[in-house]
């Protein structure tokens, strides 16, 4: 429960600094017109190696830190209209051999996948933008 919560507060500030720079969206958290909310999860986490901090050396030696799943949905904050979906997995880095997992390494690896979902979520945001509106139906 502990890696939930750090690994949802670490998603929820990357997330908020990605998608507010470089002329990005303002991040606001009540609905209104033109305003869509982001709804995200992290499911199916896995990590391989979990410190324990019980007493005495323990060492554990793994070819990655874990794997995690992003589901995330863009909506009209208004009319809760489904605008968008993603859903990515994402293994840490396997350096192919051994080596020491502890929970320096595993936030690490959980900052670069986070990082690289911040970075879809907002390339998905900037082609949707970047969509003609659609004509009003009469």
């Amino acid at each position: 429960e502990e890696i939930k919560t750090k690994l949802g507060k670490l998603a929820e500030e990357t997330f908020a600094e990605e998608f507010s720079k470089k002329g990005g969206a303002q991040i606001v958290t009540t609905p209104g017109p033109d305003v869509l909310r982001l709804s995200s999860a992290i499911v199916d986490l896995w990590p391989r190696a979990v410190d324990t901090q019980e007493p005495g050396r323990s060492y554990t030696f793994t070819t990655s830190a874990g794997s995690a799943v992003l589901y995330a949905e863009l909506r009209d904050s208004e009319t809760n209209q489904l605008i968008g979906r993603v859903v990515d997995g994402r293994e840490a880095r396997n350096s192919g051999t051994f080596r020491w997992t502890n929970s320096v390494e595993n936030t690490a690896e959980a900052r670069a996948m986070v990082s690289e979902w911040a970075r879809i979520l907002r390339k998905r945001y900037d082609a949707l933008r970047a969509q003609p509106a659609a004509p009003a139906t009469q």
